[in-house]
């Protein structure tokens, strides 16, 4: 995993190693093989954290990439767009999954055109996987980055933490 910013976009990307891809449509996608990223604007403010969740996956109906965003305060719940402002590709490479995702600012908080400098962002990530094994489908298994996504706790979530404006390098 990869995180990284510039003064347009947040960015991520995932190697995921699987055997076997099962992804599942729509806004259930995290019930298969998905990523879920958990982003919080004001993860120390118990009342609104400014808390988003957003699922990456393969459509299995037709290969392609979709995007839900699955719970926000401040946001719908949506499928969002895979291209224009959001970048998002995958690669399926042997016995291997990329993902690779640029989210704008704009998508992670209200007003922001970029990064708040001399502030932080709440993160917590999910990689889910289930496995077909003998024609039936696996419980699903979820690896956990950085905390407070299996019960939605921003304050528990991992900090990306921004220089000032002043800092220089991002």
């Amino acid at each position: 995993m990869a995180i990284r910013y510039d003064d347009s976009s947040l960015y991520f990307a995932f190697r995921v190693r699987d055997q076997d891809q099962q992804s599942v449509t729509g806004v259930d996608a995290w019930k298969g093989d998905s990523i879920q990223i958990g982003l919080a604007t004001d993860p120390d403010n118990s009342e609104n954290p400014g808390m988003q969740k957003l699922c990456f996956s393969i459509n299995p109906a037709n290969g392609q990439p979709q995007i839900w965003r699955h719970e926000g305060n401040d946001w719908p719940k949506w499928s969002l767009p895979t291209n224009g402002p959001n970048h998002f590709s995958v690669k399926r490479e042997g016995e291997e999954t990329r993902f690779e995702i640029a989210i704008p600012w704009s998508q992670i908080g209200k007003g922001w055109t970029t990064f708040p400098a001399g502030g932080q962002l709440g993160i917590g990530v999910f990689v889910n996987d289930i496995d077909m094994i003998k024609g039936e489908m696996t419980k699903r298994k979820a690896m956990e980055a950085f905390g407070g996504m299996g019960w939605t706790k921003p304050e528990e979530f991992g900090r990306l933490v921004f220089p000032a404006a002043d800092a220089g390098l991002h």
